[in-house]
């Protein structure tokens, strides 16, 4: 219904105390009334658009939409409600500040008192930031679901190189630290060829642990790493770690303080992840423990809650260092000096998230610290999983067992160094290439145990597993996977194919010799005499003052023993034997303590002797 307004009110005056747009379109489009409202938002006054086409003053208004709105308004139609855009390019007289403003229009027709024909009253609302609003909220979305693509890309391509790296680094990994364990069960080595071998199996030993943090990290920001729980003693893992890091305070002259913890706890948790925790906050306590104790507690709390503490009188954590220290890859300079990465506390960290707990320290310089976490291991039920056996000084086979064994793997120097060991442990062994090839062998030998690599070309290991097992059923042949992968969260699915054991690259000596004795029940002689140790090296003052060095060499050497750099003091130490063949004894000496990491034993040697420019 139209609305009548009295023709005295032609000038509405009280429209222009209203917060709102109001203006007046004749029905030929000629602008009748224009509020002081619109005068301040457009800065169009009225004398200079009363009685203007509306379509003149705005162009961009004489659209189809636009138009046949107002068209419809002009024939009676009901309120009709439409937003438009003014664009400050394209006004005559720009909005304040050349802003762009949103208008909803609300569009009534009219007609004044004893008139028939029907004018258009506009009533105009600015809801510019209620727009903007909006337009920002749809941006953000926008941007959010691109950052959720490019972080799932991201995660993937972690996922990418974690397997690749992993395959790449561990692969040649294998190869060193497998001969160094063959090398090292032979008798009929010299003393120097014993303690190069085992400078070569200790040094990598030290960097596969290097390779294992970063890889660690990486998994941990892909959200690939995940927890293993089993029954386990709780005690076998706090005297298994008391018995490591008590010979370590004696060689640095600490006293090494444990609480009691004597009874057997049988609880169900990832072991393996709470060993390397501790391991890593301990190691750290002795570390940075120069003079003093360390002290390693654990508490019971409750039937599932237990407390574990680590405190030391080392160096302590500077204030301004403390809200770091748990960052990945963030050292303190104390802890530059000493070598490492600085990832073992952020490991250990996300880690105990992983296990629903958190890691909590108090630390004063110059005083100590105290790393400590309460962590729920609920009761253990059933059978506990034990730790893999050591199998220490094996000859071979048992008398009256036989064993043929399948070793499958594209890389020659992985097949080389299993053949070996299986070998001279008088097993009978085949080599396989691919998985094709691991189908052909397996029909014409018939294996008792297969190792299988999961990464190869033409078929790999998942594909040939599921074809053995469905040519020759599940209890056959035993299958035991041993890959390179850091993702070992395909253990469950590999298991679940029908193989019987997993083996991480690089394989330890004794991890083969557990797992052929497990799954195939055989025996195997054992030599009566221990195996041959690295001799230790003894020298006494009298010799000490004997020996002259160079300043350049025995700075090298002290250098490297205060920064804890393996690799720099394994050099130097080279060097000294190379320099004078009298130098070979206390070069000997110093290899000694440095496969013991007894870097005070190093630098104490190094006080006595004399050292002067030659």
């Amino acid at each position: 219904m139209t609305n009548k307004f009295s023709k005295e009110q032609s000038s509405l005056p009280i429209f222009d105390y209203i917060n709102e747009g109001i203006f007046v379109l004749k029905k030929d489009y000629i602008v009748r009334f224009w509020n002081q409202c619109l005068e301040n938002w457009t800065g169009i006054k009225k004398e200079s658009i009363i009685g203007s086409n509306i379509f003149e003053i705005f162009p961009h208004l004489n659209n189809g939409v636009y138009k046949s709105r107002i068209d419809q308004v002009f024939q009676s139609g009901p309120p009709v409600v439409f937003s438009s855009q003014l664009h400050a390019h394209i006004i005559p007289c720009p909005l304040p500040n050349g802003t762009l403003k949103t208008l909803q229009t609300v569009v009534t027709s009219f007609s004044w008192e004893g008139e028939c024909e029907s004018e258009a009253l506009f009533t105009i609302q600015d809801v510019t930031d209620h727009s903007f609003r909006i337009e920002q909220y749809h941006n953000l979305n926008k941007k959010l679901i691109v950052l959720k693509e490019e972080s799932e890309r991201a995660n993937n391509a972690k996922s990418i190189f974690l397997a690749n790296m992993s395959h790449e680094i561990r692969t040649p990994m294998n190869a060193i630290l497998g001969y160094s364990q063959i090398l090292l069960n032979q008798k009929n080595l010299s003393s120097d060829q014993r303690q190069a071998i085992q400078t070569i199996d200790s040094s990598g030993k030290n960097l596969l642990e290097l390779i294992n943090e970063v890889l660690d990290i990486s998994k941990i920001e892909a959200g690939k790493m995940e927890l293993y729980p089993t029954n386990f003693d709780l005690k076998d893992i706090i005297v298994a770690v008391s018995t490591m890091f008590e010979l370590r305070c004696k060689q640095k002259q600490l006293k090494w303080k444990v609480g009691e913890f004597n009874k057997s706890c049988i609880v169900f948790g990832d072991q393996v992840k709470l060993r390397s925790i501790l391991i890593n906050l301990i190691g750290n306590a002795v570390k940075f423990t120069k003079s003093g104790e360390v002290e390693f507690k654990v508490t019971t709390l409750n039937s599932h809650q237990f407390l574990f503490d680590v405190i030391d009188t080392g160096i302590g954590i500077a204030s301004k260092e403390q809200q770091h220290i748990l960052e990945p890859f963030h050292q303190e300079e104390s802890g530059s000096k000493m070598g490492g990465t600085g990832l073992g506390l952020a490991i250990s960290s996300k880690q105990l998230e992983l296990m629903g707990s958190k890691l909590l320290f108090d630390s004063t310089l110059g005083k100590g610290s105290r790393f400590y976490f309460i962590l729920s291991l609920p009761k253990g039920t059933g059978k506990i999983e034990k730790r893999s056996e050591r199998f220490n000084n094996i000859l071979y086979l048992a008398e009256g067992y036989h064993v043929k064994a399948l070793v499958v793997d594209d890389i020659k120097e992985n097949r080389d160094v299993l053949t070996a060991f299986l070998t001279s442990l008088k097993i009978d062994v085949k080599e396989a290439v691919d998985g094709r090839d691991c189908l052909e062998k397996v029909k014409e030998y018939l294996p008792d145990i297969i190792f299988m690599d999961m990464r190869m070309p033409v078929m790999n290991g998942e594909q040939a597993i599921k074809e053995i097992r469905k040519e020759y059923g599940n209890h056959q042949f035993k299958i035991v996977i041993v890959t390179a992968s850091a993702l070992d969260q395909n253990r469950e699915r590999y298991i679940q194919l029908g193989a019987q054991e997993f083996i991480a690259k690089p394989f330890r000596i004794e991890q083969i010799s557990s797992c052929l004795h497990k799954l195939l029940d055989i025996e195997f002689e054992y030599d009566k005499e221990e195996s041959p140790e690295q001799e230790s090296y003894n020298i006494c003052d009298s010799d000490l003052s004997k020996i002259l060095l160079s300043n350049q060499l025995h700075t090298e050497l002290k250098e490297a023993a205060e920064l804890y750099s393996i690799t720099k003091l394994e050099i130097a130490i080279n060097k000294l034997r190379c320099e004078n063949e009298e130098y070979n004894k206390l070069s000997a000496v110093f290899m000694d303590l440095l496969n013991k990491f007894d870097m005070d034993g190093i630098l104490d040697i190094l006080g006595k002797l004399n050292h002067e420019e030659k």
